[in-house]
């Protein structure tokens, strides 16, 4: 699967935050250049690539189906990994708003969906 917007749909929200966390790990990270250009290497890329993070196993599953895309390109390998995670967090935000239609909430119940709202707008 190479196109991450046919992949997102439902995928949780702490990639955004493995993202967000991890990026000037991954911008300061030494160029991992592998000679062969297999798909095996641009899966051992992506896991080499993943291993520095925080939460390298659901980086490794999130992104290990981009391997021919991301090849074995840092800076392919950060847009698919921005990209799906802009895409899950906008999903995550529309899931939340789905789930508060039609539906009584309390006060303090709404302003904590409220304040989540927010936070997952600000990292958009």
């Amino acid at each position: 699967m190479e196109n991450p917007d046919e992949y997102l749909h439902g995928k949780p929200f702490q990639l955004t935050l493995i993202i967000i966390i991890s990026f000037p790990t991954i911008s300061a990270t030494p160029r991992l250049r592998l000679e062969d250009t297999t798909t095996t290497n641009y899966i051992d890329f992506i896991k080499a690539s993943c291993e520095i993070m925080r939460y390298a196993d659901l980086c490794f599953k999130t992104l290990s189906p981009f391997a021919t895309a991301v090849r074995n390109s840092e800076m392919e390998f950060t847009n698919v990994a921005l990209s799906v995670s802009l895409k899950s967090a906008k999903s995550t935000s529309k899931a939340v708003r789905e789930l508060l239609k039609g539906r009584d909430v309390s006060m303090q119940d709404g302003m904590a969906v409220a304040d989540c709202l927010e936070s997952m707008s600000d990292s958009l």
